[in-house]
Formats: C-alpha cells, structure tokens, sequence
C-alpha cells in the first residue's frame, strides 16, 4: 500500500513499508468505540463545574435584571390571568349575548395587534423606560375602568383603547430589549 492511502485510513504517517503495520487493526464500529473514554467522576466534576459557572454568572447580573424578570413574571401573570375570566366577565356583569362577548372580544384582538405594532416601532424611538412607565400607567386605568366601571362604555373605552394599548405595549418585547441593555454577552444567556 502507498504512503498516501496509509495516511488517509489510519490519519497518520507511516514511515515502514509493510502495510500491515500503518492499518488499524480493527475500526470501531460505533461512535462511543471511537470517542476517548473518561472516567464517570470526571464527567460529573466537569457537570459540577458548569453549574458552578452558572451560578456564578446568574450572581454576576445586575439588580436591576432581577427587578425586570420580576415585572416580566407579574406582567404575563396579569395578561393571562385577565384573559382568563375575560368572557365570563364580559357576559356575566355586563350582560352581552354570546356573540356580542366573541365581536367585542374579537374586535380587541384585533386592536391589540395593531397597539402591537404601534408599541414596537415606539420602544425604538423613545426608549424602553419611558414606554414602559406609559404604558404601565395606561394599563392601570384600564385595569381600573375594567374593575370599577359599570357602564358599557367604560367597558368599551378599556377594552378598545387602554387595556390593549398598556397590554400591547408592555409585551412587545420590551422587557427583552430591556435585559440586552443590562446584560454583559457573558451573562446575557441567563437573563
């Protein structure tokens, strides 16, 4: 057999010109065959020590990255928490029809997509503070007409203006943008 062909099959140089003696004896016939074995301890320690980095990191992130998870969890707490009961709401306290509750519901999807779209063009121009404290005092005064208005209009104007308007911009990814800004690239995996 030729140098070069030796080469390629066992991936080093032989210098003897038998060719038994540059082949493998046999070629492993699984991948586990051909990896490097390490002890159990081994792997366990290196697991040990990955989740010792871990901590490390997740202590190395600001406070204020801890606030931001906490709003993040309170905020989609509150979303689906009111999404929820929305429709009983709806047809029990206000008496609306089964379909009248699904046009009204449907209507305020609707408009929260486009508060969706709005909301994420206005993170980019004025900044994630000021539209999440705007949009946070928004969603309290839809929250507060939902909760405290008996009139339909009042649940219209929360339904169709402030509720979606505070839920759509506070779930834009504002609070994403948020923890890029006061991550490092090293700890942004664990924000």
């Amino acid at each position: 057999m030729s140098r070069r062909v030796s080469q390629q099959l066992d991936g080093r140089v032989s210098c003897s010109s038998s060719p038994s003696s540059s082949l493998p004896k046999r070629l492993p016939s699984t991948f586990e065959e051909s990896t490097p074995k390490t002890p159990k301890s081994q792997q366990t320690q290196a697991h040990i020590m990955s989740v010792k980095e871990i901590i490390l990191r997740f202590l190395l992130l600001p406070k204020e990255v801890l606030i931001v998870l906490l709003l993040e969890f309170l905020n989609s707490f509150r979303s689906f928490g009111l999404r929820f009961v929305l429709y009983q709401y709806v047809t029990n306290e206000f008496e609306l029809g089964d379909s009248q509750a699904g046009a009204v519901l449907g209507v305020k999807g609707m408009v929260d997509i486009a508060f969706g779209l709005v909301g994420s063009i206005m993170v980019d121009i004025y900044g994630v503070r000021w539209i999440s404290l705007t949009a946070m005092t928004v969603s309290i005064v839809g929250r507060t007409l939902l909760a405290f208005g008996r009139s339909k209009g009042a649940l219209y104007s929360a339904l169709f203006f402030f509720s979606p308007c505070g839920d759509a911009l506070l779930s834009v990814g504002l609070y994403k943008v948020a923890l890029k800004k006061l991550s490092t690239p090293l700890t942004r995996p664990l924000a």
